[in-house]
């Protein structure tokens, strides 16, 4: 079963669009986390938990993740070498853009998936700007996170429902 999007071919994403279809979009940063830790630390760890969540999802749920969008929000870690950052407009653009190619696909359901406290404001922003009710992840993916042992998750992830773009 692949769940990557990056490494499935037109034809596979295709037939993994069933009216349930989720599709989980990793965002993350590249920044600073001490000078014992790789800046990817964000992106791995936002990748890994989307690649175990959608795992576990899948039995119920046919879940794909897309590669991970991995400069956010992350202009205060700016003194520290190794931060790419984008500005707030285009990192919200950025994410518009990303949410209306999926639904485009047929994706009705887009899980943002967000490893970096920075990230937050702007895609509570993009639920507005996008005119669609935040939902955050409580009943399924919530059970997910906690079996991964991730604490607080549903507060930094939205999920969009029922898109039609």
């Amino acid at each position: 079963m692949k769940i990557l999007l990056a490494e499935m071919s037109w034809p596979e994403v295709k037939e993994r669009l069933q009216p349930n279809a989720l599709a989980v979009v990793p965002v993350a940063a590249t920044e600073q986390h001490g000078p014992h830790l790789p800046v990817m630390t964000d992106t791995r760890l936002g990748h890994e938990v989307a690649v175990r969540a959608a795992r576990i999802a899948w039995p119920t749920r046919p879940t794909v993740v897309t590669p991970v969008v991995w400069s956010g929000l992350s202009e205060h870690h700016m003194a520290f070498g190794g931060t790419l950052i984008l500005s707030h407009a285009t990192f919200r653009a950025v994410l518009h853009d990303l949410i209306h190619a999926l639904a485009r696909h047929g994706f009705r359901d887009v899980l943002i998936s967000n490893s970096h406290g920075g990230n937050i404001v702007a895609m509570q922003q993009i639920a507005d700007e996008l005119g669609i009710q935040e939902r955050t992840v409580k009943a399924h993916m919530s059970a997910i996170f906690e079996k991964l042992g991730v604490r607080n998750r549903t507060q930094a992830s939205i999920v969009f429902r029922d898109l039609e773009i």
